[in-house]
């Protein structure tokens, strides 16, 4: 099914040390509803506050990471 294939396809590359070094990878993964939460997470705390900012607005991303990052905004406040 497509749906598993995006996800495991996600997967292999979060946790793939040379595509997660380009900040445009971990940005699209954070934005990603379907990459797992914990390299979500992981990889929200690398981004940039306009980034974090955006994410937290998204109605894209998982709720999860939505909330985290709006609590990230309001620690930094």
């Amino acid at each position: 099914d497509w749906s598993s294939d995006v996800c495991s396809s996600d997967l292999t590359i979060a946790r793939n040390k040379n595509w997660t070094k380009d900040y445009a990878t971990r940005r699209a993964l954070v934005f990603n509803p379907k990459t797992p939460i914990s390299f979500a997470l992981s990889f929200l705390r690398t981004l940039t506050a306009k980034d974090v900012k955006d994410c937290s607005s998204s109605r894209d991303v998982n709720q999860t990471v939505g909330r985290t990052a709006k609590r990230m905004i309001s620690a930094d406040k």
